[in-house]
């Protein structure tokens, strides 16, 4: 799996397990994306530069998601532990290690810790409703692309749509540092990609 900072994202794992009781991947899922939407807007860049899906339960970075679902976490083992429960049919998340709060800035534990106080509440149906409301990113994937009734209908569960999260940013000065930190990420993710070749 090839993600920008896996030290970073392990770590705000162990962050949101530590603080939000009964923490499901969904319910992960969600608040990590709220978490990212919320820095884009605020900041220009996103806490975890993850691509988001457009599933039909909202956005979903499709690589953790399929690495936890499917392998246990395997690629997040040292941070978290996956268990499987049968009543729920859920993937509920725990952290087996200590947070380290090297890999962020003060903006950015400020802003998780606002995210679990204001959404760390909500089920995690409570927080797919919220994202797909009419004015979010996820539903303009939705309507753009016609795929309201097949969702609805449940004919499909995931699409390989991605949501641009750069149309979160209104400032054009977020957004020039939002493209230009993406460039340096990418060219990051190249370089690596090839020297693991």
């Amino acid at each position: 799996m090839d993600i920008y900072n896996r030290a970073k994202i392990g770590n705000l794992f162990v962050y949101l397990c530590d603080n939000i009781d009964n923490l499901y991947l969904t319910k992960l899922m969600k608040l990590i994306y709220i978490i990212d939407e919320t820095s884009v807007k605020e900041t220009g860049s996103p806490v975890t530069w993850f691509d988001y899906k457009v599933w039909r339960m909202g956005p979903v970075p499709k690589d953790i998601y399929t690495n936890i679902s499917y392998k246990n976490g395997d690629f997040f083992n040292d941070f978290i532990d996956v268990d499987k429960i049968e009543l729920t049919n859920g993937n509920r998340i725990t952290s087996n290690n200590t947070f380290d709060d090297s890999e962020f800035s003060d903006y950015e534990i400020e802003l998780m810790d606002r995210v679990i106080d204001e959404y760390g509440k909500y089920s995690s149906e409570e927080l797919i409703e919220l994202l797909h409301e009419s004015d979010s990113l996820w539903h303009q994937v939705v309507i753009e692309n016609n795929l309201k009734e097949d969702f609805e209908n449940q004919k499909k569960n995931t699409t390989d749509f991605n949501i641009d999260i750069e149309k979160a940013i209104t400032d054009n000065f977020l957004k020039e540092m939002y493209l230009e930190m993406r460039e340096n990420i990418l060219f990051a993710k190249k370089v690596r990609s090839e020297n693991h070749a």
